[in-house]
């Protein structure tokens, strides 16, 4: 299906928001393309394959050149709306006999560490030295893990970063497997890119912002979003985020947690109406916040693989959007 749509890949948005290539006009031939969209993300997993790519362009792409960079699909119809974007989570090249891969989830540039310092048993404390490395951060961004050392008794804050500054010291460069075909298999020169959306990055961070007065669930997912622990999205425009009508206290102690854990675990209360809320990410990387909606959005007959929009227009499947 989403082989009538162009594929556009852009710099890391953190770093530049150039076009990199057109895919049409840089690989000869697409194997595969899909997409899908998530009633609780947005954008949702896709993929990209080619086949007869260049053995230098492959290895450009393993390099992580190209992890993290932007990937938008058009299909020429204009106006405000786009079929997909998202980002390269993961990378796999074959040549020849060999594949290799690279992915995201292998990668870190910062960490914080928890831990009980010497007088302060049954405290739990969180280093003010958060472990960064500079380099990484300014080539991906920020992707952050916790380190929690609470059950090794009292240490110091030097034992603390020792600890945190050595694990984040393997996962500067991303890493992934390497294996080989048989040696009956034709050869190949093939390039695969899972690509994510936008909404998943909102896990790539922590955060420790407390409310111990009840806040209105549309006001918390504003302030955390324009906390400083967000960087892929769009943190500027937040006219998406819908009302809710419902207060509520949550993170009273101020601990960590990922921000994507934060945000699942407030908007699950819903809205004043007991209904469930979404939060989602769109185009330009924009965050909508909104109730399940109650009215049909699309219809379908059994007999027939059109489908229709509530207004009776034929809707193309890659516009389709969960939610």
């Amino acid at each position: 299906m989403a082989h009538n749509l162009r594929w556009t890949i852009y710099e890391n948005p953190i770093v530049s928001n150039a076009v990199f290539l057109n895919a049409d006009d840089h690989f000869a031939e697409l194997g595969a393309a899909q997409i899908s969209t998530l009633a609780t993300a947005g954008y949702g997993p896709a993929l990209l394959a080619f086949k007869d790519v260049p053995k230098s362009v492959i290895r450009d792409a393993l390099n992580s050149t190209w992890l993290l960079k932007r990937v938008v699909a058009s299909d020429g119809a204009g106006g405000a709306t786009k079929p997909w974007e998202g980002y390269i989570a993961e990378i796999r090249g074959t040549v020849d006999h060999v594949t290799r891969e690279v992915r995201v989830n292998n990668l870190k540039t910062k960490t914080r560490v928890r831990y009980v310092e010497p007088g302060m048993e049954g405290t739990v404390h969180v280093s003010v030295a958060v472990n960064s490395d500079v380099y990484s951060t300014g080539k991906y961004g920020i992707l952050e893990e916790l380190i929690d050392l609470t059950s090794h008794g009292t240490i110091d804050t030097a034992q603390a970063n020792q600890k945190g500054i050595t694990y984040l010291n393997e996962r500067t460069t991303p890493k992934g497997g390497k294996w080989k075909a048989g040696k009956d298999d034709p050869p190949e020169r093939s390039l695969e890119l899972s690509l994510w959306g936008y909404g998943s990055t909102l896990g790539f961070q922590y955060t420790t912002l407390q409310l111990r007065t009840k806040t209105l669930i549309q006001t918390i997912v504003a302030n955390l979003l324009q906390g400083g622990n967000v960087q892929f999205v769009d943190t500027t425009d937040l006219s998406g985020l819908g009302g809710t009508g419902v207060l509520i206290k949550y993170n009273t102690s101020g601990g960590p947690r990922r921000v994507d854990d934060f945000l699942k675990d407030v908007i699950g209360y819903g809205n004043s109406q007991y209904r469930r809320l979404f939060l989602q990410v769109w185009e330009d990387r924009k965050i909508f916040l909104q109730a399940r909606p109650t009215t049909i959005g699309y219809y379908a007959r059994s007999d027939s693989d059109v489908i229709w929009g509530k207004g009776h227009e034929a809707i193309v499947p890659w516009r389709l959007r969960a939610g």
